[in-house]
């Protein structure tokens, strides 16, 4: 009877914490609007890159849009910078669950697209390994492009880096050193690859210097939560910045001092975002990941169907069914996100607090382990 007494008393008391969890696909505490129009610039700067650079396609002509690609740099200071001011609050399992559910489901769907449109209407054969370690996210060099670490769903090699950054991230949280692990951690593997040339896929990616922009999204997190960020203080802060990387010639510090910039000034902005909303930028930021997954099958759809119909046309032609495909690729993805991605999160929330509650009570995990304050 009293064993009874305390299982009970102990669910109940699981069941309080749970409520005071983040569920997955929330976004923390605060909604920064700033940050919500910056996913919709960044998703689309990716588009229009594709959308511009694509073999045969041009925009009246233009065929360069070449710097739209620094949107994925943008995309990975937000995302050091939401983990700092929104995830660090929460437990690992809740923390780990919450972005496997936001990454993989939607992911999963676009892959599968993928896969049957290239069995479909090509001669490309894919090898159950390279479809494993797509599913996975694991790194792996493509091979239809043996030079680059793609999965068969190409915009997926972004999300490699970004689960390989939710792991450091989870490892500080059960350190209770968000920011000071990660930083370290990561800065030593940079180093480490500055030094060793790895061929090794998973190490390539482990030392790619582009993981630094999670880091300095950690420290912008750190700056705001100290309420010392301003217009005039990040602009001089940019300014000396780009100078400094442009003399030395750093051209991956600069795209990162760059992206660090935009995603500051953003955030110094936040007050005149919240006082003059925006409610169809807020709806693109918040659509931004249906969006990156799914513009390029958008954009490859005349190229596939229409290949000899599609190389025929004049400039303007071809530059009016770009606009359109862009168009058209921005409101699947808003429609991907209204109708599948929305309702797969709100569906999984269950799913994450039933896998914790499992996890609490058989002692395999402790809620406790949040971090509840700033650790620098």
């Amino acid at each position: 009877m009293v064993g009874n007494v305390s299982d009970a008393s102990m669910t109940a008391k699981i069941d309080k914490s749970m409520k005071r969890l983040p569920l997955p696909g929330e976004r923390g505490r605060k909604t920064f609007l700033s940050i919500q129009y910056l996913r919709a610039f960044a998703a689309i700067s990716v588009l229009i890159f594709h959308a511009t650079t694509t073999d045969g396609y041009s925009l009246f002509g233009w065929t360069g849009f070449y710097h739209g690609h620094h949107g994925v740099d943008v995309f990975f200071v937000i995302s050091g910078f939401i983990m700092f001011t929104a995830a660090r609050g929460e437990g690992v399992a809740n923390f780990l669950l919450a972005r496997l559910f936001r990454i993989y489901p939607l992911y999963w769907i676009a892959l599968l697209l993928t896969v049957i449109l290239s069995l479909c209407t090509t001669s490309y054969g894919l090898s159950g390994r390279e479809l494993f370690a797509s599913i996975l996210l694991w790194p792996r060099y493509s091979f239809g492009h043996p030079d680059q670490i793609w999965p068969i769903l190409v915009p997926g090699w972004t999300l490699t880096y970004e689960l390989f950054f939710y792991i450091v991230f989870a490892i500080g949280i059960s350190l209770k050193r968000v920011v000071m692990f990660p930083t370290t951690f990561l800065i030593a593997l940079i180093g480490m690859g500055l030094v060793v040339d790895f061929k090794i896929a998973p190490m390539v990616v482990a030392t790619n210097p582009i993981l630094a922009e999670f880091v300095v999204g950690l420290w912008i997190g750190v700056i705001v939560s100290r309420r010392t960020l301003s217009i005039p203080s990040v602009a001089v802060a940019w300014g000396v910045l780009a100078l400094s990387f442009w003399l030395l010639n750093w051209t991956m510090a600069l795209v990162m001092a760059n992206a660090a910039g935009i995603v500051a000034t953003a955030l110094a902005m936040e007050p005149v975002f919240q006082r003059k909303k925006f409610a169809s930028l807020k709806l693109l930021g918040d659509a931004s990941y249906s969006i990156y997954l799914v513009h390029v099958l958008v954009l490859g759809l005349p190229q596939t169907f229409f290949p000899d119909k599609f190389i025929n046309l004049d400039v303007i032609s071809r530059g009016s069914l770009v606009l359109f495909m862009i168009f058209s690729a921005i409101a699947t993805g808003i429609v991907v996100h209204l109708m599948i991605e929305k309702p797969i999160v709100r569906n999984l929330r269950p799913v994450s607090m039933h896998i914790i509650k499992i996890l609490t009570q058989n002692k395999i995990y402790d809620n406790s382990d949040s971090v509840k304050s700033a650790d620098t």
